[in-house]
């Protein structure tokens, strides 16, 4: 996993990583990150899950 692109919101916060870091790593695993199918393996790319992560993106920015 490659952590030299976090932005200010992906912060160790005691010891832990920050959710959007996490979420899209689970994604990158093969994960989903949807509610409707949470943890479960993907088959392939999620339009669900790729919105939220674009959702973080966004908001990141800001």
């Amino acid at each position: 996993m490659n952590h030299n692109h976090r932005n200010k919101k992906d912060i160790k916060i005691k010891g832990h990583v920050s959710r959007p870091l996490i979420l899209k790593e689970m994604y990158q695993q093969g994960l989903h990150i949807c509610s409707g199918f949470f943890g479960d393996k993907r088959a392939g790319d999620c339009l669900f899950c790729l919105e939220i992560l674009a959702r973080m993106k966004n908001e990141a920015k800001k």
